[in-house]
């Protein structure tokens, strides 16, 4: 009788295996890395929050003050282009480092192309004293920025970042820090402190 038990416990085993006998299988660092940017890719709010601890990753406080379509579209360009390749990682006990390559629109180069080009429209709107009020600029301003991130010329940037996790349960949780969410903006952060740094010169 006991042998009939332990023969068909193990047939048991062998046949939900495709599924993982014995439980959940524990969801690698990579595998969160992966889960998580394509949560960011496909605007899944759920998982963002379960993999970074907030669903907050485009800096959604600083456009509180702009309009809901600049927002959407201003969003939805950047996950459309939003590319990774994992590389390797490394597992130390409850922390693990996982290298990632992120390839998004240059930020960089579309903030200064943006910046040239809003500067020259504004000296031709002095010189035929064309006012705008403030909410017309803004709205002027938006519209130039999305239509820059559309052009073909502005390439994509790739930056190489190691995303920190930390071991939450049968998952993981990516550390969002400056570093990592530059990379996925495209650079955008260290573009705009580069600018701002240049004005305070």
């Amino acid at each position: 009788m006991k042998k009939l038990l332990v023969l068909i416990l193990m047939v048991s085993c062998i046949f939900l295996s495709l599924t993982g006998c014995g439980g959940d299988k524990k969801e690698t660092p990579e595998e969160a890395v992966t889960n998580a940017l394509s949560a960011v890719k496909n605007l899944d709010k759920e998982n963002i929050s379960k993999y970074f601890g907030t669903d907050n990753v485009f800096n959604e406080d600083e456009k509180e003050q702009q309009d809901e379509e600049f927002t959407e579209e201003y969003t939805k360009l950047f996950v459309e282009k939003l590319t990774f390749k994992i590389l390797s990682s490394d597992i130390d006990g409850e922390n693990a480092t996982v290298k990632t390559e992120i390839t998004n629109i240059d930020a960089m180069k579309a903030l200064q192309k943006y910046l040239e080009e809003a500067f020259t429209e504004a000296l031709s709107s002095a010189f035929q004293q064309n006012e705008l009020t403030d909410e017309e600029l803004e709205k002027k301003s938006e519209e130039k920025y999305i239509e820059i991130l559309k052009r073909d010329d502005i390439g994509m940037a790739t930056t190489t970042v190691d995303i920190k996790l930390t071991e939450n349960g049968d998952s993981w949780k990516l550390n969002l820090d400056e570093e990592l969410q530059n990379a996925i903006l495209g650079g955008l952060i260290k573009a705009e402190q580069s600018v701002q740094e240049g004005f305070s010169e």
